[in-house]
């Protein structure tokens, strides 16, 4: 019982939160969300399920989820194919909804749940926030070809005929002893919700007034704002049969207005928040922001940063560094620190010195540490050239928007276009998904070719083992190439 009200931790991932890795007689996550028992192996049809902490099953052991639940509906009736994922993350706010269907793998022919905690809270939320991101999230979803379904669950305050027990938990909910008084204003604006979100033209799953009594399930909540297994099966019986199952009308993808502002910066603003919380007061982050920080460029204007491995440095990255160097006034180059690469730090730092050096105080080149492209922030990058998948980089970027551009004054972050390397790639895209809501202004510098092919440290390191000498002087710098001749990688 103990486990079941200990919680996973929250980290960054695809590009938003999702749970930390966590395991427990009844309680699990699996690639960073909740396990979803009974799960198909094969499967056609996925159910994405997103929300806060009634979403989540709080608190309430993996097999009693309302994905859970789900999952076992479309097995009991017979359909093996479709797969129900629970991304609920409990204290969520419902704008990070939109985060996950933006970022999620979401196919054609797939259904999007969401599921909106209905709870004292929402009394200081603005209607027309409610009703922009809706639209916003049904707009993901119909470019998808998928269906989106809203799902209004009830609150304990608004049971009608409530249990002496139910009576307490009115209380609990109330806070100040007056449920009556709070439950009045509650039912007031979830009406208005009813009212808008009916009047929008998604598929909805009014829920608000399923627990009324009297009914014949007993008691459903676990305390004042979640459901226990009963209240779990039953929530997920309707969404079945309402939205889901194959007697449910499924809804014709409706034009609902896309809303001029996009919520999106919200729900990034909330996780730069939440990254400075967490480690802004770090003090390993806060020592080596101070190593690194250059005091000469504290009275510039523009200041811009890039990080690079240079494994090794290549015209390239000479081409890449000299573009963001002429367009500001001073530049951060971060050289990746770890030694993963297959030259070692101490040369690959040298390397970019010596490239650059008619650049002169324009840049500042320094280590990246354990905060840009590590083992801590992005350790999937080390392993990017054999990966068939790309790996996540929520971490780095996240972290770089919030804690560490801010302290150095860095409003500008440069990347190369990357047509070859997934994990690149899935870099770049993730940097330009947040780091614009934060503050930073991405820019995406077309590489550099030698003759029809963009050149890289990867196409160097091949020709090295080649014995090109020609092709590598047409790869890289003269400073380079010396170096390479110097420590015996190429006979000239």
């Amino acid at each position: 019982a103990r486990s079941l009200l200990e919680f996973p931790g929250i980290t960054f991932f695809n590009k938003s939160f999702a749970l930390a890795e966590y395991a427990s007689p009844t309680v699990n996550t699996r690639d960073h969300y909740r396990l979803t028992a009974g799960q198909p192996g094969d499967f056609t049809r996925t159910i994405h399920i997103l929300g806060a902490s009634q979403a989540y099953g709080a608190p309430c052991e993996d097999a009693h989820t309302i994905a859970s639940f789900l999952q076992c509906s479309f097995s009991r009736n017979g359909d093996a194919t479709t797969r129900v994922v629970n991304y609920g993350i409990n204290a969520t706010e419902p704008d990070h909804a939109l985060l996950q269907a933006m970022a999620l793998d979401i196919k054609p022919g797939d259904d999007v749940v969401l599921i909106r905690n209905l709870h004292r809270k929402s009394l200081r939320k603005s209607l027309t926030d409610d009703m922009a991101l809706l639209s916003e999230i049904h707009h993901v979803c119909s470019g998808r070809k998928a269906a989106f379904h809203f799902v209004l669950p009830q609150n304990s305050l608004l049971i009608q005929n409530p249990t002496e027990r139910e009576k307490l938990l009115q209380c609990i909910e109330a806070q100040d002893g007056r449920p009556g008084k709070g439950a009045a204003t509650l039912r007031k604006n979830r009406d208005k919700l009813v009212d808008a979100v009916a009047a929008m033209g998604i598929s909805f799953v009014d829920l608000s007034r399923l627990f009324d009594r009297p009914h014949s399930l007993g008691e459903v909540f676990a305390d004042s704002t979640h459901y226990n297994h009963r209240g779990n099966r039953a929530i997920a019986g309707e969404i079945y049969d309402r939205a889901l199952g194959p007697g449910a009308k499924r809804p014709a993808p409706a034009s609902v207005p896309v809303p001029a502002v996009s919520q999106k910066r919200k729900a990034v603003i909330r996780l730069k928040k939440e990254a400075i919380e967490q480690y802004a007061r770090n003090r390993s982050i806060a020592a080596w922001l101070e190593r690194v920080r250059n005091p000469e460029f504290e009275g510039r204007q523009k200041i811009g940063a890039i990080a690079v491995n240079c494994n090794p440095f290549t015209r390239g990255h000479a081409h890449l560094i000299g573009e963001a160097a002429r367009r500001l006034d001073g530049l951060y180059i971060f050289v990746v620190q770890e030694d993963k690469s297959a030259f070692p730090f101490a040369d690959r730092l040298r390397l970019v010195k010596e490239g650059t050096a008619d650049l002169g105080d324009k840049v500042w080149i320094v280590p990246s540490g354990d905060f840009i492209i590590s083992s801590f922030s992005f350790a999937g990058y080390f392993a990017k050239e054999d990966a068939v998948k790309p790996a996540d980089s929520t971490m780095d970027a996240v972290l770089f928007g919030s804690v560490i551009a801010p302290a150095l004054g860095i409003m500008h972050r440069f990347v190369g276009e990357e047509p070859n390397c997934l994990t690149t790639n899935e870099y770049n895209e993730t940097m330009l998904f947040l780091l614009p809501d934060m503050g930073v202004e991405m820019h995406v510098i077309p590489r550099l070719r030698a003759g029809d092919a963009p050149i890289s440290a990867s196409s160097v390191r091949q020709a090295i083992r080649e014995n090109d000498a020609d092709a590598i002087r047409r790869l890289v710098p003269e400073s380079t190439f010396r170096y390479l001749a110097e420590k015996g990688y190429v006979r000239v």
